[in-house]
């Protein structure tokens, strides 16, 4: 009976560990294999491997980038009153949605997929650029870098809105958020 018991438990702790993951898939919940919603503990539990450093925005806000290899890293943001991920961001590009949009994508690559620009809005935080595509997913926020606000003129107030882009426009980051 002993033997059962230890036996259970190494079974049950093995598959409750898994190894860095071999992609990176984003979806509704989160992205490879981190999920909105966790804690940080069940996060080094699932990923013992990786690697887990504190980081802040040139805004000051708090994150921990989870390092799983060179090639694939998510920053996870924690809310300060429940202690789980709230947001998890995404630069590598290793990191993909299920139709293969991932960060360093040229933007004349998502067009095709996912149908021409709505609009790049760039926000007063960090003047950082968001693009909107008629067939995005509602609950991912598509960071880009490129959009072309030379049209704006003078009026420089914050948001700007562009539907033009240069061509060397790319997906900077991907964010799934609650």
């Amino acid at each position: 009976m002993k033997k059962q018991i230890i036996l259970l438990t190494v079974l049950f702790a093995a598959t409750s560990v898994q190894a860095a993951p071999k992609s990176c898939p984003i979806h509704a919940n989160g992205m490879g294999g981190v999920k909105i919603g966790q804690t940080l503990s069940q996060v080094k539990r699932q990923f013992p491997q990786a690697r887990f450093s504190a980081t802040r925005d040139a805004e000051g806000a708090l994150f921990t980038a989870i390092q799983f290899n060179r090639q694939t890293e998510i920053l996870a943001h924690i809310d300060e009153d429940t202690g789980k991920i709230d947001f998890l961001e995404t630069f590598s590009a290793a990191c993909k949605t299920a139709d293969g949009i991932h960060p360093k994508m040229p933007l004349r690559e998502v067009v095709k997929r996912w149908g021409s620009l709505k609009q790049i809005t760039m926000s007063e935080i960090e003047m950082r650029q968001f693009a909107e595509f008629p067939r995005q997913a509602k609950w991912l926020t598509v960071r880009v870098d490129g959009g072309d606000f030379s049209a704006v003129g003078d009026d420089l107030t914050l948001p700007l809105l562009t539907r033009k882009f240069s061509r060397h426009a790319k997906v900077l980051s991907l964010v799934v958020a609650k």
